[in-house]
């Protein structure tokens, strides 16, 4: 019984497998054609006239046209100190404020260390 039943099933097995391997390469194969399709649109102009002088700039003398350049420095100053202020208000950073609890048992250990040596 259960050989007359396996070939028919395996052949059936083998049938779904195949129309699912063309149903997916059908449909990868659709994908890749409209991704295709997306990427013909046409470019756009650039008007590169308000940009000349600094390109015949460059290509005259790299360097000093680099050097030109306006910096940043208040930007880039700015900048840094916003992080560092960021960085003091992390609690890892933050100093400890005077806890009187605290001070008397540091200064409880120092003349605890201090009696010791001396004796």
């Amino acid at each position: 019984m259960f050989q007359s039943l396996a070939l028919p099933l395996i052949a059936l097995a083998m049938l779904v497998v195949c129309w699912w391997v063309c149903v997916e390469y059908r449909l990868r194969a659709e994908e890749v054609r409209r991704r295709a399709r997306e990427w013909d649109t046409p470019g756009t102009a650039f008007d590169a006239s308000a940009i000349i002088p600094q390109i015949r700039d460059v290509r005259r003398d790299y360097l000093t046209s680099i050097q030109s350049r306006p910096r940043h420095d208040a930007y880039h100053r700015d900048r840094l100190a916003a992080a560092q202020r960021e960085v003091e208000g992390l609690t890892y950073f933050r100093r400890r404020r005077a806890d009187p609890e605290m001070n008397e048992h540091l200064s409880h250990d120092v003349t605890s260390i201090g009696d010791s040596e001396s004796a």
